[in-house]
């Protein structure tokens, strides 16, 4: 398909890294752009939402947000890794919750910026 003439055919590269902060705000600005793609995925963010209510199980997970346990599993495994949740082992079952607390604090702020609806709560799968 051919492009408009007043369509750009590339997009150019834009280096906006740190412009405007401070030297010393670097690796922290570096880490709040990490936590923001962590919780750039739907379903990461329905995980963080739940478990900012309490810590879950897998299978409990799964069932809150109607997915398969083997995406729930992936979709914690990448929330692990940035240290944004963490499992405990109760009877043999991992238990999930928030590492970080904050987390919750971040939910709300989301909810102030843009209030959930009905009909958006399954809308990640």
């Amino acid at each position: 398909m051919r492009q408009p003439a007043h369509m750009p055919t590339e997009v150019p590269e834009v280096d906006i890294a740190f412009s405007g902060y401070p030297p010393e705000a670097g690796p922290a600005v570096e880490r709040q752009a990490q936590l923001l793609r962590a919780l750039g995925h739907p379903v990461r963010l329905q995980l963080v939402r739940a478990l900012a209510e309490a810590p879950l199980s897998v299978s409990a997970l799964s069932q809150r947000l109607d997915l398969p346990q083997s995406r729930v599993s992936q979709q914690l495994s990448l929330l692990r890794h940035q240290n944004l949740v963490s499992a405990i082992r109760r009877q043999g079952f991992a238990i999930y919750h928030l590492a970080e607390p904050h987390l919750r604090a971040l939910v709300a702020c989301l909810d102030e910026c843009c209030p959930p609806t009905a009909t958006a709560a399954g809308s990640a799968r």
